[in-house]
Parts: structure tokens; C-alpha cells; sequence
């Protein structure tokens, strides 16, 4: 979740070491540990690439059924 609240919202890596967002967490949910800004970049960098292959793929079936149907 916390990767698709930096893409979405624009936040930095960094928004977990805000000392606001860990006190909202621990009221929430006392005991939980945030991961740290490195394990978000590495989530954020490891989801683009995993949808990236998807998008090209769709593209791909998109532009060959094009190619097919086109009189």
C-alpha cells in the first residue's frame, strides 16, 4: 500500500520516516514496523517493472490484432 500511496499521491520514499505518519501508524496500530524508504524505492522499482511487461504485452496483442483485422 505504501508504495501505491507514493505513486499515486506524489509522496516521497521518505514520507515513513515523517515522525506524524509513524504516530498515526502506532495509534492505529501499536507495534507495527514501517519499512524504511530503501524497501519502498526497491517495491516501487520491482512493481514498474513487473507491470511494465504487462503493458507491453497488452500493446503487442492490441497492435497484431490491428494489423489483422485492418482491410
Amino acid at each position: 500500500l505504501l508504495v501505491l500511496q507514493c505513486a499515486d499521491s506524489m509522496r516521497p520514499f521518505n514520507m515513513v520516516n515523517d515522525k506524524f505518519y509513524q504516530m498515526q501508524v502506532q495509534m492505529l496500530h501499536p507495534g507495527t514496523k514501517l519499512p524504511s524508504c530503501n524497501t519502498i524505492q526497491r517495491d516501487t522499482i520491482h512493481l514498474f517493472k513487473a507491470m511494465s511487461l504487462h503493458v507491453q504485452q497488452y500493446f503487442q496483442v492490441i497492435f497484431i490484432y490491428h494489423l489483422f483485422t485492418e482491410i
